[in-house]
């Protein structure tokens, strides 16, 4: 086989799972991929922002991980937010050619397509089947946590990393890879997953620690390998946090010990099992009444597995319980399902009983790990399952692939989903000149409403940083430590901002050093009844400024 003819083969499998993507999630971004996003909402500027603003900060010599843009002047700590640099870095190039929008298309739509190929690696090391891996991948990289999390949740979409890790601790347990070699290469691993989502790094460490329980206790004979691996992934561990020094220092010394979402907020309902959400691709107005009742929200309800592939599962543990490996992925999935469900057991949003994850919900780190997200370890399990139900035979039946197709053919989501189907609109004052002409570089500027409610931070992050924010949106909760905080509050949540004044506002101004408040058109309203007189004003380009000191001479009048 000639070189070029192997390549053309070891991309197939990627090329297809990325065109799959495309169809799925991003035909409406493909006329319009600077306009349009993958996504819906508010919280894909969250990453639209963080995209845009590693590069940024590295190019200009700023700390990446301590920023003064938003919520200034006080900053924001990186650590503690879903900053994605492990997404920004290698997505650079792309971002500051086409903008921080297309460079988070460009990740939205690859995502899903590296967890498929990297799970068809997984399964193809465990059956040797390309047939049975190429479903096993695309039921992982496709699932409805994928898809959940395709709505504008960058960093718990990053799982690509969780396949590779296993396959990674399978070389060392078959002596594959030496232990010097396995510590270099988790290490890496655990490294670029710290840069993409610390909650992913968190979970995934915990799936290891009982993957490794349950080999032992399941696995007899492979318990001296299973001895041996403790020294090197101590080592790994140890590898990645030197590599990632500055995040992990900036992550211990803020360290928070409250959740930014409560864990008993975001369970996975044991009904989601069997009943798709509105995003999959085969619903009917029965599933979609009864999944609106799950706590939580459509994009975190992403726990659905599917009769057909639950049946498949039951069929290959029935059939071969004696194999250790059978055994130990039959625990491990049942293991994945009941820390899925959270701390109470709910069913069809009625709560039920109390289940174990209350007794660890609110210890440091495990307090911020929202247990329905676990759901993405479950599917990586049932992935397997379908791998090895349909390489189960000395041959591939035709029959075994097409229960294993239908399987994953319920679980996928609907391409005419609204779900990832945003759009960015832009007043002209930052599509002209009239930005840099009318803001000072570095100014302070507090976006009303707060930017939680529009798409200012992404604004500011095509603007390239020009002007700093007063507010922003880059978790659910302001600073603690920003002045007035009970007015903050009120509006950075969207509340009831009848109960501020002019004179809230002007405080709010006055204790952030802010010198131009901005009101764009579509959220005009109570704005400019509420600041109308209080403070000089220009409108142009489709919003209002409001001067709390004199703007530049370049401004047009």
């Amino acid at each position: 086989m000639t070189h070029v003819s192997r390549l053309a083969r070891g991309s197939a499998v990627p090329l297809a799972y990325a065109a799959l993507s495309v169809v799925l999630y991003g035909r409406s971004v493909l006329a319009h991929p600077g306009r349009s996003l993958v996504g819906t909402g508010v919280d894909p500027q969250i990453f639209v922002w963080s995209i845009a603003w590693w590069p940024h900060a590295l190019l200009h010599g700023l700390n990446p991980i301590v920023t003064h843009a938003v919520w200034a002047p006080i900053g924001a700590n990186l650590a503690w937010t879903t900053s994605v640099a492990g997404i920004a870095l290698p997505l650079a190039p792309v971002t500051l050619a086409f903008g921080p929008v297309v460079a988070y298309n460009v990740a939205a739509l690859a995502l899903p397509a590296l967890a498929a190929t990297t799970a068809y690696l997984l399964c193809l090391r465990l059956t040797g089947s390309r047939v049975a891996s190429l479903i096993g991948g695309a039921f992982f990289g496709f699932s409805p946590y994928m898809a959940g999390h395709e709505e504008g949740h960058l960093h718990m979409s990053s799982v690509f990393l969780v396949p590779l890790g296993a396959i990674a601790m399978l070389d060392f347990l078959d002596g594959k890879r030496s232990r010097r070699a396995s510590v270099v290469r988790i290490g890496a691993l655990l490294a670029w997953q710290l840069l993409l989502s610390t909650e992913v790094l968190l979970t995934a460490t915990l799936a290891l620690a009982v993957g490794l329980l349950l080999a032992f206790l399941l696995i007899p004979d492979r318990r001296s390998a299973l001895r041996s691996a403790f020294a090197p992934l101590a080592a790994a561990y140890g590898l990645a946090g030197a590599c990632t020094a500055p995040f992990v220092w900036y992550a211990l010394r803020h360290f928070e010990t409250g959740s930014i979402n409560r864990p008993a907020d975001f369970p996975a309902d044991l009904a989601n099992l069997i009943v798709p959400t509105r995003l999959a691709l085969l619903t009917t107005s029965w599933t979609v009444t009864k999944s609106d009742r799950f706590v939580g929200n459509l994009s975190e309800n992403g726990a659905y597995i599917g009769l057909p592939a639950l049946g498949v599962v039951a069929v290959v543990i029935a059939m071969r319980w004696r194999e250790p490996r059978i055994r130990f992925l039959a625990v491990a999935a049942a293991a994945g399902v009941v820390a899925e469900l959270g701390t109470a057991l709910h069913v069809m949003g009625h709560s039920l009983v109390v289940l174990p994850w209350r007794a660890f919900s609110a210890a440091p780190g495990l307090s911020n790990v929202l247990p329905v997200r676990l759901s993405a370890f479950v599917a990586l399990t049932v992935a397997i399952f379908l791998a090895l139900f349909v390489a189960g035979g000395p041959r591939t039946s035709i029959t075994r692939i097409g229960i294993a197709a239908a399987a994953l053919v319920v679980v996928l989501p609907s391409p005419t989903s609204s779900g990832w189907r945003g759009t960015i609109d832009r007043p002209s004052f930052f599509t002209s000149a009239l930005e840099s002409q009318c803001l000072r570089p570095g100014e302070n500027v507090l976006a009303l409403p707060y930017p939680n409610q529009t798409a200012m931070m992404v604004w500011q992050a095509e603007a390239r940083f020009h002007f700093r924010l007063a507010n922003g949106n880059l978790r659910p909760d302001p600073p603690v430590s920003i002045p007035h905080r009970e007015s903050v509050l009120v509006l950075d949540s969207g509340g009831d901002v009848d109960t501020i004044s002019a004179g809230d506002i002007a405080a709010i101004a006055t204790a952030q050093g802010v010198s131009t408040i901005l009101v764009d058109d579509a959220h005009a309203s109570p704005w400019t009844a509420l600041l109308t007189g209080q403070y000089p004003s220009q409108h142009l380009g489709g919003v209002t400024l409001y001067r709390v000191v004199p703007g530049p001479a370049t401004c047009p009048s």
